[in-house]
């Protein structure tokens, strides 16, 4: 629990002033100086605006979606009604949201897709937030030229979902305290985002009835495999 606590008070007030700040700054020169700036430096600093708008953004959806996770899994109604979904085409969803995440990073050469066509019990929008959260995180724990694999398969009527990144890698102990506003080694390798991702992505496995397995070795590699119903 202080481990949990000094996770947040140090998390959360990072990860909300940082883009803030970038808004700001970029619109306070752009209101003042706007008559004197080149058209390339107005569409530098609108850029730097739009990408910390973005990061906020994501940042209010994941603590908003956690917290709506959190209630919904002990709902055994809700549960029940989120399993009648099914995304029928995971190849195309998967590939889209993969490789849209890796353009972002700058990393779309990193990124190797080896996708199995299946149809798995999700909601076609959790299914994306599950990719897009594992992808962003294997791709901001490695480094650039190092390749993010990205699997699907189908296994005795499960759907496996895995990603590996060759990065930092987690500890035995790290991976057994997986949780939300949680970054492990911070003050080492400084990373943008709140911890919540992988969090967010256990939770939704969890929700229709899947799981989540994460093996890692410290400096090596992570890979996190996620198996819904099919």
């Amino acid at each position: 629990m202080d481990e949990l606590r000094s996770s947040i008070a140090v998390s959360l007030p990072h990860e909300l002033r940082t883009p803030l700040a970038g808004i700001l700054t970029g619109m306070a020169i752009l209101k003042d100086e706007y008559a004197t700036l080149d058209p390339r430096d107005v569409r530098n600093l609108a850029e730097i605006a739009y990408g910390s708008a973005e990061r906020l953004n994501r940042l209010v959806f994941n603590y908003l979606l956690y917290a709506e996770l959190e209630v919904a899994l002990p709902d055994k109604e809700m549960a029940k009604a989120l399993r009648k979904n099914r995304t029928q085409s995971t190849q195309a969803i998967i590939a889209h949201i993969a490789t849209g995440t890796a353009k972002r990073a700058g990393r779309p050469a990193d990124l190797h897709l080896d996708l199995q066509e299946a149809t798995a019990t999700i909601a076609e929008d959790h299914l994306k937030k599950i990719v897009e959260e594992l992808t962003d995180n294997a791709l901001k724990y490695s480094e650039a030229g190092t390749p993010v694999n990205i699997t699907t398969r189908l296994q005795d009527h499960i759907f496996l979902l895995s990603v590996t990144d060759n990065g930092h890698g987690m500890t035995t102990e790290q991976i057994a305290s997986v949780g939300a506003y949680m970054q492990f080694e911070r003050k080492i390798h400084e990373q943008q985002g709140s911890g919540l991702g992988l969090t967010i992505a256990r939770r939704l496995a969890e929700l229709y009835g899947g799981h989540i397995e994460i093996r890692s070795t410290p400096g090596q590699y992570t890979t996190v495999l996620i198996g819904l119903p099919t």
